[in-house]
């Protein structure tokens, strides 16, 4: 009987890759915060936020359409007066509910257990184990303090919990003493060597505080769980993503891209994407051009991955590939170095050519 379970689940769950259902969306319903991270890839905290009937009406075209899941994400989420209707509309919908914050705002037991009650994961930005880095790199005085508060009183109410992390040249220092602290707490704990350029596609703004080779050496010695060592996979790998469809990410205004890494604020990209305030999501993602390329693109089109040797070690990133060359399939040479960096560090360097 539980095998049998298991196969018609599998079976669903082709079904709904096969056919392109919109499974997962992540809305980015504000770009205010009360956090001005030095890394942020957002780079202005803008008004013009859809409204909260707008986010409604999305959410009932949504369900309809046999979305499971949606991440809401900032900014900071929780500066929305209104965050908690639409959270409540979304589960009575039927949605499970995924939270990005930076836990500022959850300084209270009420607005604790609401956020449990609402939420099946809860993910908070803490990026280093001492106060003062933190501060320093989120220029906030006191928001270390604030974030590690939010995570004890969601503690409380047995919230699923994910300490998220940044890592920087600045925190990495201190990461040990945040290893010990998420310890004790026994909660899940996320690091991040990559930093993501500006929306406006600044590369220079992470390099003051994205490590080095030889610090990302050192990250990887003292913590071995984020090495990200990459199974070599067999050749049946796939290399197109779920972006795009099965998932996709809704901005602030309304605009709905593949993923966030789509994400550009440069004309010659917002004239690629539609706004749900003019068409629907059913109309968007069965008629966009970018979209309607990613469904189509089969993983043979992707001819320079294909005949590289790193390929079984490399995340091949379609928006990558098509914010630097407006082309899905051509591999971004960023990506590429990338690749390169990891086999290095692991000294399993085999020739990177693409015959």
């Amino acid at each position: 009987m539980e095998v049998d379970k298991i196969v018609n689940v599998y079976r669903i769950l082709s079904k709904i890759i096969e056919d392109n259902y919109p499974v997962e969306i992540v809305c980015e319903i504000t770009r205010k915060c009360t956090w001005d991270c030095r890394f942020c890839y957002i780079e202005k905290h803008e008004e013009g936020e859809l409204k909260t009937d707008e986010y409604f009406n999305i959410l009932d075209e949504l369900s309809s359409m046999g979305t499971f899941v949606v991440t809401i994400t900032g900014g900071e989420p929780l500066l929305r007066n209104d965050i908690f209707d639409i959270a409540n509309y979304a589960r009575k919908k039927g949605m499970g509910l995924i939270l990005y914050t930076n836990g500022e705002l959850i300084q209270d037991s009420v607005v604790a257990k609401d956020i449990t009650r609402l939420f099946g994961k809860i993910e908070i930005s803490i990026h280093a184990g001492e106060p003062s880095i933190h501060d320093f790199l989120v220029r906030k005085e006191g928001a270390w303090e604030k974030a590690l508060n939010a995570v004890y009183l969601l503690k409380i109410y047995n919230a699923n919990l994910v300490i998220k992390t940044v890592v920087t040249k600045q925190g990495l220092p201190s990461l040990k003493k945040l290893e010990e602290i998420v310890s004790k707490l026994n909660v899940e704990w996320f690091a991040d060597v990559e930093i993501a350029p500006t929306y406006s596609g600044d590369y220079f703004k992470r390099s003051m505080y994205m490590l080095n080779f030889d610090e990302v050496k050192t990250f990887r010695s003292m913590f071995e769980k984020f090495s990200r060592t990459i199974k070599e996979n067999s050749s049946k790998k796939r290399i197109t993503c779920k972006a795009g469809r099965s998932s996709f990410f809704i901005d602030y205004k309304g605009y709905v891209y593949p993923c966030p890494e789509f994400v550009i604020d440069k004309e010659h990209y917002i004239k690629n994407v539609d706004n749900l305030k003019e068409k629907s999501f059913k109309e968007i993602i069965n008629g966009n051009t970018l979209i309607e390329e990613i469904r189509k693109v089969k993983d043979h089109a992707f001819q320079k991955c294909l005949r590289c040797e790193l390929l079984h070690d490399c995340v091949v990133c379609i928006a990558k590939n098509y914010k630097y060359w407006n082309d899905i399939t051509y591999p971004s040479p960023l990506v590429c170095i990338q690749t390169l960096f990891n086999n290095i560090y692991r000294d399993k360097l085999t020739p990177f050519l693409f015959r």
